[in-house]
């Protein structure tokens, strides 16, 4: 049944887990359509389980009115008349009866036609969050003593002294921040091994740009056409265990665009994060890692419980600790020549159980067809070997397919100067010393593009020497992107198409950031940054 119109009255209240979405939200039968049969299925048992009956009632033969105008013509069969009898239908669509299609018009428009109530939303995200995970863009952040003019406290006291999370206290201080800018609705959720055993705890926030908390309100969360966007959007925050990082994400998924009141609201919450996590003459911040990626399995690893120690590349032998000597001694002492033998293969002409060579005639034939099988197969060339030997040196146990550390796109700007005998002295020095503006002008759409975080800041472009002086340092930009773009250059390494003895350390990993500053050949980064 539709909700009744009524008075409405602003409150600093939180959005409840029983408030419905109605079932033509676009947003809500995107997310449901995206869902996998089995997926689906499994999630409206779920909500007709016990524990979350509370917050998934379904319409039942109960809310039925004949006299509704709503119901005068049913495209399905009457409601179910409790519970267990609705159970027992989608078990039997879990056994293999109806397509998925069928299942989600049953869901929106017969069993929850009264709405969607923002619980089971929440619990349709986070399994496409789990089953989908680059459909949403992590960003790492650090948690970082704010210092300021503490009573009692010198700058050299701040050190890494983290706070603890408590999900009651920390929900509760978030939402008194929050509620007089927006409602929000709070999901939690926990994850157990993510990745090598480390956990999760995800924090959903449904933002909706409303001062009031009723399911009126709610009706209207409807995304705009011809290039608008949707005022509500629902954002995570996922707490890695034991670690002082925390990733913020926005969703990416196709079709979807963000508004300028969508990013306000995000810098709020942004903003309020480190805030309730905070307490009187303990102030902290975020400060960013410079590590963006769509995979929160690579910021477990280079940003979580055990991987803030940037150990990739060829460092990464070392991190699983199973080197039978001293690691301090590596290289002054290697392992004996049993350890590195190889074991030689048998002989197809030796003897076995007494059996003479001459009499091993039968074999001849086959001999020969396995020659000629092997000589179909080229053998591998010292030199290729040799060049897997130095991509293997430099990457160690990184930069494979699979290794949990997937950035999908890195992006470095070369701070270092120019040679001056290269530059030409026939160049214009008014175009060279023109600075470059931070704001580029789009051609598709006429308006400013948002500032790259490379670029250099103001008073770095105004010092910037001409093309003459030997510290001029041209705007030079280098981006990678792809499914896995340091296993990208460990193949590149591997064919000869880049030389991997003087390949500089940044393009194997070993920094763990995803965009940086590139001088002297190291990405620069400041104390306490990654």
């Amino acid at each position: 049944m539709a909700p009744r119109g009524g008075l409405s009255v602003p409150t600093n209240g939180v959005l409840g887990h029983s408030l419905r979405v109605p079932t033509t939200n676009t947003e809500l039968v995107r997310a449901l359509s995206r869902l996998r049969r089995e997926a689906l299925i499994s999630i409206v048992l779920q909500w007709l389980d016990k524990k979350h009956r509370d917050f998934c009632r379904p319409y039942l033969y109960a809310d039925h009115d004949p006299d509704d105008a709503e119901n005068e013509h049913l495209e399905y069969d009457p409601p179910a008349q409790g519970l267990e009898e609705l159970k027992e239908v989608y078990e039997g669509y879990q056994r293999g009866k109806g397509s998925r299609k069928e299942v989600v018009d049953r869901v929106l428009y017969g069993d929850w036609r009264h709405g969607i109530s923002l619980y089971q939303l929440a619990m349709v995200e986070e399994r496409l969050l789990l089953e989908h995970p680059t459909s949403h863009k992590w960003y790492g952040k650090r948690l970082v003593r704010k210092q300021d003019k503490e009573p009692g406290v010198e700058p050299s006291d701040y050190t890494d002294d983290f706070p603890r999370f408590q999900v009651a206290t920390f929900l509760q201080s978030l939402a008194n921040r929050l509620a007089p800018l927006m409602k929000a609705h709070y999901y939690f959720t926990r994850q157990k091994n993510m990745h090598k055993g480390m956990g999760l705890t995800l924090l959903r926030v449904f933002m909706h740009d409303s001062p009031y908390n009723t399911e009126q309100s709610l009706q209207d969360v409807q995304p705009q056409v011809s290039g608008g966007s949707n005022t509500s959007k629902a954002v995570w925050v996922a707490f890695p265990d034991s670690s002082p990082f925390v990733y913020l994400s926005i969703s990416t998924s196709p079709g979807q665009r963000v508004g300028s009141e969508v990013l306000s609201l995000q810098k709020l919450l942004y903003d309020a994060v480190p805030h309730a996590l905070s307490k009187p003459f303990k102030r902290y911040e975020f400060q960013d890692t410079k590590l963006h990626t769509r995979s929160l399995e690579a910021l477990l690893s280079l940003r979580g419980s055990g991987g803030s120690n940037a150990a990739p590349g060829g460092w990464s032998i070392f991190v699983d600790n199973k080197l039978n000597q001293n690691t301090l001694d590596f290289g002054i002492n290697p392992p004996s020549g049993d350890a590195i033998k190889k074991s030689k293969p048998p002989n197809p002409d030796s003897t076995h159980d007494g059996v003479d060579k001459e009499n091993n005639s039968r074999t001849t034939k086959r001999g020969r067809r396995d020659a000629v099988l092997d000589d179909a197969e080229p053998a591998e060339s010292p030199a290729s070997k040799r060049l897997k030997q130095v991509a293997e040196g430099r990457f160690g146990n990184s930069g494979i397919v699979g290794d949990g550390m997937t950035l999908e796109r890195v992006e470095v700007r070369i701070d270092d100067a120019f040679p001056a005998n290269v530059v030409s002295a026939a160049l214009d020095e008014e175009d060279i010393q023109t600075p470059i503006p931070a704001a580029r002008k789009s051609k598709a759409h006429g308006r400013p593009s948002r500032p790259s975080e490379l670029d250099r800041p103001a008073d770095d472009l105004a010092n910037t020497p001409g093309a003459g002086s030997a510290d001029w340092r041209p705007d030079v930009r280098v981006t990678f992107y792809g499914s896995h773009v340091f296993a990208g250059i460990r193949q590149l390494v591997e064919k000869g198409v880049v030389d991997g003895e003087r390949m500089p350390g940044w393009m194997t990993g070993e920094a763990g950031v995803s965009i940086g500053v590139v001088k002297d050949g190291k990405i620069r980064t400041r104390k306490n940054n990654v």
